[in-house]
């Protein structure tokens, strides 16, 4: 389940409304499968302060190994980066971890 909510600057160029080619790339690039991985992608208005081209939040469960995690979040900069057209060090990428029952999908309370 991992979920990740991006959002880009005003300056960059969204090559697509489809999202599934950025989810393959995730997957490829993290080297798990993508069958449960959801993105959203917000285009900003405006920013302020430090610039960053994708500025993202990705929501993982924390029974994810910390390797796994490391490869969830760097797969994920590295998606991006291509399917953008984005300098890595323009992209960040902030990793929570939520333990079990506090997620709630299709009405149920979720527990691992």
């Amino acid at each position: 389940m991992p979920i990740a909510h991006c959002v880009l600057s005003p300056y960059v160029a969204n090559p697509s409304n489809d999202s599934t080619l950025l989810i393959e790339k995730w997957g490829r690039h993290s080297g798990l499968d993508s069958s449960e991985m959801t993105i959203t992608i917000v285009q900003a208005i405006d920013q302020a302060g430090k610039s960053y081209d994708a500025t993202c939040t990705l929501t993982l469960p924390n029974l994810w190994s910390p390797k796994s995690v490391s490869l969830l979040q760097l797969g994920l900069a590295s998606a991006l980066s291509e399917h953008f057209g984005i300098e890595p060090d323009k992209v960040i990428v902030m990793t929570s971890l939520i333990e079990s029952g506090r997620v709630v999908d299709g009405g149920n309370e979720i527990n691992w």
